[in-house]
Parts: C-alpha cells; sequence; structure tokens
C-alpha cells in the first residue's frame, strides 16, 4: 500500500541524530539553489521530468532510479516541466549514525570509487518494485505512532 505523500518542506537540516524520511508528491516543482547537508541523503525518484545538478555534474532521473549524495556535495534539483508531478522518497542518515552501524558497513553505499563515480543506481524492474515496497515500508513504520 502507497502511503500518502507529504507537501515539500523546505527545512534544509535534520532535527534528530539518526535520520529523517520523507515522501513528497509536488503538483508544480520549485525551482531551488544549489544547497548541501552535513548528512547523507538518498533519493528514490518516483515520478516526474526533473535533472539533479550534483557538484557541476547534470544527471537525468528515471522513475525508480535512486541518487546517493555524500555531505558536503552541491547539489539541486532542475525541473524539466512545470505541469509534471514531482514525486520521490527522501531519506536523511547522520554521518556519526550511518558509520557507527555495523561498523560502518553502509557507508560503502556512498564510496563513489567502489561505485565507479556512479551517484545513480539503475535496477532491474524487479528490483525497483522491491526497492519500492521497502521504502514504503520503512515510511509507513517511521510515520507510524509505534515508531
Amino acid at each position: 500500500m502507497k502511503p500518502k505523500a507529504q507537501r515539500f518542506d523546505p527545512r534544509q537540516n535534520m532535527q534528530g541524530d539518526t535520520f529523517e524520511v520523507f515522501h513528497y508528491l509536488d503538483i508544480k516543482t520549485r525551482h531551488m539553489e544549489a544547497h548541501y547537508h552535513d548528512f547523507y541523503e538518498i533519493f528514490y525518484f518516483l515520478d516526474g521530468d526533473v535533472d539533479y545538478w550534483v557538484d557541476g555534474t547534470v544527471y537525468h532521473l528515471r522513475s525508480g532510479d535512486i541518487l546517493l549524495l555524500n555531505p558536503a556535495e552541491l547539489h539541486k534539483p532542475i525541473p524539466l516541466s512545470d505541469t509534471l508531478n514531482y514525486e520521490r522518497i527522501v531519506l536523511w542518515i547522520n554521518k556519526a549514525y550511518l558509520s557507527n552501524i555495523e561498523n560502518g558497513i553502509f557507508e560503502g553505499c556512498f564510496d563513489e570509487k567502489r561505485l565507479h563515480n556512479k551517484k545513480i543506481l539503475r535496477l532491474s524492474s524487479l528490483k525497483k518494485k522491491e526497492m519500492l515496497d521497502l521504502f514504503y515500508a520503512f515510511l509507513r513504520e517511521y510515520n507510524s505512532s509505534d515508531f
């Protein structure tokens, strides 16, 4: 079951010391200035017509793409249409929190040399569905009163 999306929150700083997750659906894509964070950021792109500018390189996003951003990487979305929805799931992860999980094993997900300088992961159709189901389950858990 697809969780309900929320309106974009322009806040660009974490309120906690672990992680935050958002499901955004913008009816009209906002133009944003380039910015950076001191935490990791993962985008699971669901829908829309948008490119992403990251430290001088432009990436065209397709439905099911995962964009991985390291702390301090300058980035911004580049909307290509003002009429299409822009839907994504965004996960913010605190640097210290990530490095403490399983002795930093997950930090390798953001190692550009290991990923051959790729910022975007493109999954097979089957893996896209599995990943989307995981993100939706994560969102439901995160937003539940039992969390």
